[in-house]
């Protein structure tokens, strides 16, 4: 513990990668840490460029990361040739990938939403050069699952009667970002009338025809796929009769019987 803004340490391994990181403290308690930083330490030769044995491999350049995602990321580096190989170290976790013969790995299986370090190195024969820090990279968030088909609400399977300028409604589902709804004449949802995302789960339709038949789905889906389409078909009203005419008794007629015969001309 230091009480100034400096300490020194000592004993520390030469051709090594160390990290530190500092916090605060006073009677209160403890700040949060700081970020890590990450630090390597020089060669025990002197008066030279070169780190390490004369025979020891150069160290890899280059360094990136790269596909990351909540369980895996690739590491990358640049150098080598035929005979040399690499050793690669991950943490938290101390994850060990040695003998690469390539210039890349997938470092895997990591946690979710996690912060990670790594170093690589050289290696021939039984020599190494000295570790090379990457860039720290964090794992994204675990994805939602898949999210189930909505439940039709309106129109349901099989109705009859349905006006022409319908409502198509559809239950909310858990997880979803956004429904796709099709509706169309045609079982195959070809020429569809209707072929939408939507984030509501409701939706107006106007200018259907009478007495037909129409096809409609609805799906949910978020970042991590589409469901199974909920799906069902209805058949609009039959067109309006005209207002019949009527006959007998004339209108203003008098003298009517008490037990008239009321007639009227049929309706088109």
């Amino acid at each position: 513990m230091a009480s100034g803004t400096s300490t020194t340490v000592s004993g520390l391994s030469n051709q090594s990668t160390y990290y530190w990181r500092v916090n605060a403290t006073n009677t209160a308690g403890s700040s949060d840490w700081s970020s890590a930083w990450s630090i390597t330490t020089a060669s025990s030769q002197s008066g030279t460029t070169r780190v390490g044995k004369l025979d020891d491999p150069d160290p890899p350049t280059n360094l990136q990361v790269s596909s990351i995602t909540s369980t895996s990321a690739t590491l990358g580096w640049s150098g080598g040739s035929p005979e040399v190989k690499f050793d690669v170290q991950v943490s938290p976790g101390s994850l060990s990938f040695p003998g690469i013969n390539s210039n890349s790995v997938v470092a895997s299986p990591l946690s979710p939403n996690t912060e990670y370090t790594w170093q690589v190195r050289s290696t021939k024969g039984d020599n190494a050069s000295s570790w090379v820090a990457g860039p720290r990279f964090k794992t994204l968030a675990t994805p939602p699952p898949r999210p189930t088909a909505p439940r039709i609400i309106s129109p349901l399977a099989g109705a009859t009667a349905v006006s022409t300028s319908p409502t198509l409604e559809w239950s909310a589902v858990t997880g979803a970002d956004k429904y796709h709804v099709t509706l169309s004449e045609k079982q195959n949802y070809q020429s569809a009338i209707l072929d939408a995302d939507f984030t509501q789960t409701s939706t107006g339709v106007t200018g259907l025809a009478t007495e037909k038949t129409y096809y409609w789905k609805v799906t949910a889906s978020n970042a991590s796929g589409t469901s199974e389409p909920a799906e069902a078909t209805f058949t609009t009203i039959s067109t309006k009769p005209a207002s019949p005419s009527l006959n007998l008794p004339a209108n203003g007629a008098t003298g009517v019987s008490t037990s008239p015969t009321l007639s009227w001309n049929a309706s088109t």
